[in-house]
């Protein structure tokens, strides 16, 4: 396929979308490290990353059809291998801080987020190719997500291994699986999860959770760092304190991982409620966008893999605002295409990239069997 498709083919509204949130990430990057702290060396890294997430985004746009599907397992595999070695590696030499990345040179990868991708596509390819709605495609397609689930789980990642899970559920609810089996899973799920709190969450995710629920029991502990958000983003007011204005964030107030998980934090004291107004309006417009493209489709595959990825970005969309204005307990689930972190940025780019190779490649698809 020709790289020049992309400009004869344009869906000017995904395009736009997409390119405005990438440049409103770094703006917010770039802010939220001018403080008494930091440097620019964060935003030097995430213009890096930027550029190869862009080559990313055209690669996967623009190659054949048949690899993306023959891939899937593939993909799948090889990061459940990267999981593997991730658990033996923290088995091996174990530390308080968890181990999430492998290093190769300068060069890191977090498994759990490109398993992200993986899951996605391979979930897509089972239900588009079974007619079933037996309890046999439930429980495949289960297993197949509590593997990953549950090896990024004991890291611990928990807000991932929770947006794993969810993921599955959202597919598998607009798959010909029953109903009643998506709903059994989820009370059991909730329950069993309640009945062994203690074993399944760690201390300090516990008293995250507890710290949500009761923000003044512990309000110099677990529940600072979203007191200090709401504050951030309260005093931005209507029109916000101006670019590089914010002394929330530029006097340390904010956690170190304000150019983060907290970005919608300095978005709100400095561009006050127009900016957020503003970046969750092209969050609407990219998630539209993508749902549009999967309706211009007939190919199953491609549309459960286009419904996957937009069901992952609402999710991050909405648990990374969510925290950051206190109706969601802190995760470390990143704001996609705004927040810093390579791993994340070249995930999310890459599932851009796919439902862009839907547009593209829409009444062409001929699939190797």
């Amino acid at each position: 396929m020709n790289i020049r498709i992309i400009f004869k083919q344009p869906h000017w509204l995904y395009l736009m979308s997409l390119a405005v949130l990438l440049i409103w990430g770094s703006i917010a990057i770039y802010s939220a490290t001018q403080s008494l702290y930091q440097d620019t060396n964060f935003f030097q890294q995430h213009l890096i990353y930027l550029f190869i997430g862009i080559l990313l985004f055209i690669t996967v746009s623009i190659v054949s059809s048949d690899l993306v599907k023959t891939g899937a397992w593939m993909l799948y595999a090889f990061c459940i291998i990267l999981l593997l070695v991730l658990f033996i590696q923290n088995q091996i030499r174990p530390s308080e801080t968890p181990l999430r990345w492998i290093f190769i040179g300068r060069l890191s990868i977090q498994p759990s987020e490109l398993m992200k991708i993986g899951l996605i596509l391979v979930l897509a390819r089972l239900f588009s190719e079974s007619s079933s709605s037996s309890f046999g495609l439930f429980l495949q397609s289960l297993l197949i997500t509590l593997l990953p689930v549950g090896l990024i789980a004991i890291q611990p990642d928990l807000g991932t291994a929770i947006s794993l899970f969810l993921i599955f559920l959202i597919m598998t609810f607009f798959s010909r699986i029953n109903i009643l089996y998506l709903i059994t899973l989820f009370v059991g799920s909730l329950g069993m999860i309640w009945v062994f709190r203690k074993q399944f969450f760690q201390t300090y995710q516990w008293n995250r959770i507890v710290s949500f629920l009761n923000p003044e029991k512990d309000p110099t502990g677990e529940s600072w760092s979203v007191r200090q958000a709401l504050i951030a983003i309260g005093s931005g007011g209507v029109k916000g304190k101006g670019y590089l204005q914010g002394t929330q964030s530029k006097m340390g107030f904010l956690p170190d991982t304000k150019y983060s998980d907290f970005i919608f934090a300095v978005v709100g004291e400095e561009f006050g409620f127009f900016g957020c107004f503003f970046i969750i309006s092209f969050f609407g417009l990219l998630l539209g966008s993508s749902l549009s493209i999967a309706l211009q489709t007939k190919d199953l595959f491609q549309k459960f893999f286009v419904v996957g990825i937009v069901g992952l970005w609402f999710l991050q969309i909405v648990i990374n605002i969510g925290m950051n204005i206190g109706l969601l307990p802190v995760t470390g689930l990143p704001l996609p295409f705004v927040s810093y972190g390579g791993s994340a940025l070249f995930t999310n780019l890459l599932c851009a990239g796919l439902i862009y190779h839907v547009h593209l490649h829409k009444g062409q698809i001929h699939y190797i069997p």
